[in-house]
């Protein structure tokens, strides 16, 4: 106290400039903490501010907020980050920075960055990588893309991608070239690939192309992607999102856009390519293989044809021989018999004309009845074989163009009847799953129920509730028998609400 009555002080000024002196003794060097960015930003003069905080379960514990990293620093930091990981760190991720403690009389406490370890971020990510991996084989979800079957056919195609992202305008290109030929179809899906709402934003646009799938089937899923930094991977790397992927009966080709390193959607995908143009690309020669398998059978129906042309050619060339050979007999033997009758009729009109007037008239028109009904016989007999040529050579033609025809609706039939008998047999897991889970579950309660009902039973409050009370010797052992308390002299009683000192008199 001063000789006025008043306390001793000094200016704010001298008090902080204590303060900082002291933490320039204790604390003069730089340290590595490890951190999260909760917020980063670079200034147009080069100078970045960051906030970092320590989360424990999703509670916040710690923070540092207005950390700052000056221009001169910066400017190499950055470049490092850049070449190792590309872009810039952003809010949310895992960081080691190097810093350093600040205080001024002027600007108050903060703490000076001196650096940032991008392989500490990378090497995070993949530890990430490996935690989600782990869990997903947990729970048997690892593997449940890479069983499905392969798509038989692209005649549906759902598309998950960024709003005009670059990869999907290289991924269009193709797509609205097939489209536009009407040999497939493409459903677009847009979502957030980047940033805190990312595994939300995808995980909502593939809620929305099943509920698709469910009135028009999707063939298969593309998840597409342009490229991009390192570091924007890793809003990728959520649990939740593959499972997602995992779980939705579609096999699914990924195209993130990264030539080396993998995400875990790449990892869990049915099939897993480096861009969006290589997806499409695969889809694309796909369709070409089919079409020329396609063309390949038509060519082969169209050569069976031409070999059954070829094979019928000499039978119907013997048909043409036979019936000109027949007609060169029937001619002969019918002028051979107008010769004879001829020869006849000469005798006979020697003969008297009123005795073989009948018999003159009937040899004529005996003559021209069987000469009529010779040629008339052969000449049916040869429209026959070539109306039998015509209606075969018609029939095969015919059955070819049939066979043809009913091709897509067989290809298509066989497709459908696999995808209804891949669908029942996951409807029929997923049944067997929850009627398993729920026998589990009520196992589990029964058992909860009984060992509740044991311990109400044997607790020692509940048997004191009651009546009984808990005796215990001077020493605090429990006293079990009469003897026991005759040589304890005093006792302990302990009831339900509370203790009470009892002196032991013995009765005779």
């Amino acid at each position: 106290m001063s000789a006025a009555g008043q306390p001793q002080h000094q200016t704010l000024s001298r008090y902080l400039a204590t303060c900082e002196a002291a933490i320039k003794r204790v604390l003069p060097e730089s340290a590595w903490c490890v951190a999260e960015l909760s917020s980063f930003s670079l200034k147009p003069n080069g100078t970045v501010f960051m906030d970092l905080v320590e989360s424990v379960d999703g509670k916040e514990v710690a923070k540092a907020a207005s950390c700052v990293m000056f221009a001169n620093v910066a400017k190499n930091v950055l470049a490092q980050w850049k070449s190792v990981a590309g872009g810039l760190p952003e809010a949310g991720m895992k960081v080691l920075v190097k810093v350093r403690p600040d205080f001024s009389t002027q600007y108050g406490f903060r703490l000076h960055v001196g650096g940032i370890d991008p392989s500490y971020t990378l090497g995070d990510m993949q530890a990430k990588i490996q935690e989600i991996i782990g869990r997903l084989k947990e729970q048997q979800l690892f593997d449940k893309q890479r069983v499905l079957s392969g798509p038989s056919g692209f005649w549906r195609v759902g598309v998950v991608s960024p709003h005009e992202a670059a990869g999907l305008a290289d991924f269009r290109q193709d797509a609205d070239k097939l489209e536009s030929a009407a040999v497939c179809s493409f459903e677009y899906f847009t979502a957030t690939f980047q940033g805190e709402v990312s595994s939300q934003s995808i995980r909502d646009a593939l809620r929305a192309l099943y509920e698709r799938h469910q009135i028009e089937p999707f063939d298969v899923v593309c998840v597409i992607r342009g490229g991009g930094a390192k570091t924007d991977l890793a809003w990728l790397n959520d649990f939740e999102l593959a499972r997602w992927i995992c779980r939705i009966p579609i096999p699914v080709f990924t195209g993130i856009g990264h030539q080396v390193d993998e995400t875990i959607l790449d990892l869990v995908a049915h099939r897993r390519f480096d861009t969006p143009s290589k997806v499409i690309g695969h889809i694309k020669a796909t369709l070409s293989h089919e079409a020329s398998s396609f063309r390949s059978s038509v060519e082969a129906v169209t050569n069976q044809m031409l070999r059954l042309v070829s094979v019928q050619a000499p039978a119907v060339d013997r048909l043409n021989a036979r019936f000109g050979a027949g007609a060169q007999r029937m001619l002969h033997v019918h002028r051979t018999r107008c010769e004879r009758a001829g020869a006849l009729f000469s005798r006979l009109a020697t003969k008297s004309v009123a005795e073989h007037r009948e018999w003159l008239q009937w040899v004529p028109e005996a003559f021209l009845r069987y000469s009529s009904a010779g040629i008339g016989e052969e000449k049916r007999a040869c429209d026959r074989a070539a109306s039998d040529f015509s209606r075969l050579v018609t029939r095969k033609a015919g059955e070819g163009r049939e066979r043809l025809r009913r091709a897509p609706e067989v290809f298509a039939g066989h497709a459908s009847r696999l995808c209804a008998a891949q669908i029942a047999a996951l409807q029929l897991a997923t049944t067997q799953v929850s009627s398993r889970a729920h026998v589990i579950v009520e196992r589990e309660k029964s058992r909860l129920s009984t060992a509740d009902m044991l311990f109400e039973k044997t607790n020692p409050l509940t048997l004191l509730g009651k009546g009984f009370a808990l005796v215990r010797a001077p020493d605090g052992s429990i006293v079990t028998s009469a003897d026991q308390a005759r040589r304890s002299g005093s006792l302990d009683l302990a009831f339900a609400d509370g203790h009470v000192e009892a002196t032991v008199i013995p009765l005779d």
